[in-house]
């Protein structure tokens, strides 16, 4: 269960909140909400640095999420409120890590399936150029609106594993 915070306002000394007593899962913040920051220890650690690639993984769902649309990940995809998200965002402002989806490019063919990554799943490729998909029917429009050819070669002949740098949302 989620940590909880309540925001008491400025209580004179000596007043109660009129309710229960807080459950210890509670974290209770006095003052100006704005001026609150999180204690590090309350920040969710949803987010890893992948220094190799350059990259911020969201751990639940294993994938590569970039850094100008981390925000709005955490604050929509997982609920996260919006104090959180700015602190999570504000421990990654000085690395160089991907910016925008431009930044996240694959990795060269043939690369082995990276294990912190959702899991790789069938796809389907060009024999002649480097494209590649998940559907067998995008293929066959690629090749109807590209000068590749299917040589006759059937699904099974095309078929090959891939793995997403972003899971399908």
């Amino acid at each position: 269960m989620p940590n909880w915070t309540v925001y008491a306002g400025d209580l004179a000394e000596g007043t109660s909140l009129k309710s229960a007593s807080a459950p210890s899962s509670w974290t209770v913040y006095t003052g100006n909400p704005v001026k609150n920051k999180p204690a590090e220890e309350d920040i969710p650690s949803v987010i890893s640095y992948v220094p190799q690639f350059g990259h911020l993984l969201c751990n639940p769902c294993r994938s590569v999420v970039p850094f100008k649309t981390l925000h709005y990940h955490l604050r929509h995809y997982h609920k996260i409120r919006t104090l959180f998200c700015k602190a999570i965002v504000s421990q990654y402002e000085g690395l160089s890590v991907s910016q925008t989806d431009a930044d996240v490019v694959p990795l060269p063919g043939g690369s082995s399936p990276l294990e912190f990554l959702a899991s790789p799943e069938r796809g389907y490729f060009c024999p002649h150029c480097d494209y590649t998909t998940c559907n067998w029917d995008v293929l066959l429009l690629h090749f109807r609106e590209t000068r590749c050819s299917r040589e006759r070669k059937t699904r099974d002949d095309l078929s090959c594993v891939l793995q997403r740098w972003a899971s399908v949302r």
